[in-house]
């Protein structure tokens, strides 16, 4: 598949580690130029220092999506490192620590700032350096957990059902501009983290097999899929949600809880 993605500047939000550093290297391999951020300055730090060794485009930015300035920032730097933006991924979230009753205001309100507004304020920041190159592409980062519920995760569902809205009302908005706004929503992704927290290789199998395909997505899969929004072969596709879930729910009603 031609993508025609040689030569474009992506910028990557939650790129250090999972699907966000699995599309980093996908988006190198087709020829891009990518800055990605992260909220912790020392794996920012190692992805510099081993972008450097391997020659490539890639540049890391330490920045907390929370924080608005910082956030801007993190545009003006690319345009000055790569010339312009032509692709934004909005992938920086948090998870849910806890059931709805035990969560404390304080986490509550970090987790709309983080997967939502920061969302919406990343679209509207990039929205100018995108019409400067003619157009381009926004992808966010949804979640299975956008459409359907699950225990302990209402909050998150709430900010990835946000993303989910907020994704195709943009889209139309963005119609004569043409700017294209999709989204992914993976289902169970076998990230680092998901590893580290099921070390036992039976409980962590266990997690996939509600999935028609049997098994844990792996963050190569979610990156194949934003790669292929972001590239000509998607120039049809605007104000869509992609799942990549392994099938799960495909034979389920719809307002099936996951963790049945």
């Amino acid at each position: 598949m031609n993508t025609n993605l040689n030569g474009k500047v992506v910028v990557i939000t939650g790129g250090t580690f999972g699907i966000g550093r699995a599309a980093a290297e996908l988006f190198l391999k087709e020829g891009c130029k990518v800055v990605v951020c992260g909220s912790r300055p020392d794996p920012v730090a190692q992805l510099n220092r081993e972008a450097l060794q391997r020659r490539v485009p890639l540049l890391g930015v330490a920045v907390n999506v929370a924080d608005s300035a910082a956030l801007e920032q993190l545009f003006r730097t690319t345009e000055q490192a790569f010339g312009g933006i032509d692709i934004l991924l909005n992938n920086a979230c948090i998870g849910c620590a806890d059931g709805f009753m035990t969560l404390t205001d304080e986490y509550w309100r970090r987790s709309l700032q983080i997967n939502l507004i920061a969302v919406t304020e990343g679209c509207r920041m990039v929205i100018p350096y995108l019409r400067k190159r003619g157009g381009g592409c926004i992808i966010n980062t949804s979640s299975l957990g956008g459409r359907i519920g699950s225990t302990g995760r209402s909050i998150y569902s709430v900010t990835k059902a946000g993303v989910n809205a907020y994704t195709r009302a943009l889209a139309l908005e963005l119609e004569d501009d043409n700017i294209r706004v999709n989204a992914v929503a993976p289902g169970m992704i076998g990230t680092d983290m998901v590893k580290k927290n099921h070390p036992d290789p039976d409980d962590y199998r266990s997690l996939g097999r509600s999935a028609v395909l049997q098994r844990m997505g792996e963050p190569e899969e979610i990156a194949a899929t934003m790669v292929f929004l972001a590239s000509d072969a998607a120039r049809g596709m605007t104000g869509q949600i992609l799942e990549v879930t392994g099938g799960k729910c495909v034979v389920q009603d719809p307002d099936y809880s996951w963790h049945q």
